[in-house]
Parts: C-alpha cells; sequence; structure tokens
C-alpha cells in the first residue's frame, strides 16, 4: 500500500520553519540510535514500544503507512528531522524518494516545506535590511516581499 501523507509531521514542519529551527545544509541522515532517541530511549534503555514516545516520533516524520500497526518504527516513513531540528537535505531526500515511490501526496507536501523554508528565510533576510527601529512587522514584511518577490508566495 502506498503511503500517505502525515498531517501532524507537516503541521510540526511548518511549526519548526516559523520557529527558524532548521538546518539548511550538511548531509542527512539517521541512525537507528537516533531513531530511538527521538522516541525517548536511550541506549542499553530497557523502555517497551508501548512506553515509547510515539507522539514525538509522529511528529519527526511525513509519511505513514495506515496498512501497518500504529505505534510501531514501520507505520512512520520519511523522517524529516532529528534533535529537534527540521533538516532541508532530509526534505529534498524524501521528495527524491517520494517520487520514485509514487508517493504524490507527501513528494507535493515535502516541496512545499522547501518552498516555506526559502519564503521564511527571504523575510528574515529582509528584515534585517533595517535598523531595528524601522524594522517592518513580520506582516509587513510578508506583504513587502510578496510585492517583490511573488514568486515566493505561488
Amino acid at each position: 500500500m502506498s503511503k500517505r501523507l502525515n498531517q501532524n509531521g507537516f503541521n510540526n514542519a511548518l511549526n519548526m520553519i516559523h520557529e527558524g529551527r532548521v538546518v539548511h545544509s550538511g548531509k542527512w541522515s539517521i541512525s537507528p540510535q537516533e531513531e530511538n532517541s527521538i522516541l525517548g530511549m536511550s541506549p542499553g534503555d530497557n523502555t517497551k514500544p508501548d512506553e515509547a514516545d510515539w507522539a514525538r516520533y509522529d511528529k519527526m516524520h511525513l509519511g505513514v503507512d495506515p496498512s501497518v500497526n500504529k505505534n510501531t518504527k514501520g507505520y512512520f516513513h520519511y523522517p524529516m528531522g532529528k534533535g529537534g531540528m527540521l533538516w532541508v537535505p532530509a526534505l529534498e531526500a524524501i521528495r527524491d524518494r517520494a517520487g520514485q515511490q509514487h508517493d504524490q501526496e507527501i513528494f507535493n507536501a515535502a516541496g512545499e516545506l522547501l518552498k516555506a523554508i526559502d519564503r521564511e528565510k527571504a523575510v528574515v533576510d529582509h528584515m534585517s535590511n533595517f535598523s531595528e527601529a524601522e524594522r517592518p512587522s513580520y506582516q509587513e514584511a510578508l506583504l513587502e516581499l510578496s510585492a517583490k518577490k511573488p514568486e515566493l508566495f505561488k
């Protein structure tokens, strides 16, 4: 069965973008130990799967497989971050893999998130052009930027 968009993960990614918790470059990989860390488990930990922090694990994945039982690693697909950060290289890898797997909904969502990251970076860069006293509000900067760079808002 094809994977489905994990709306919890997507919403969490949008929050991380807005909070500036984004790693823009570097090599993306995630080890089993890092996955366990997201679950709240440490090396040598005897935490049982039903005691793990599946809600936190859920928020760090862009896809799910509805044919698999929840609260298992097999249910979650397309990890997009670790250490409380969203990784651009992970989103790029997700787009590649989701395209290969014909998981269109996830492919599109990863593209939307990459565009949101570009938009957020452009707003922050735009605001940095002003002195503290003259700096526009976030909403004003969005409006100004949408007029100057409409391609970021399509």
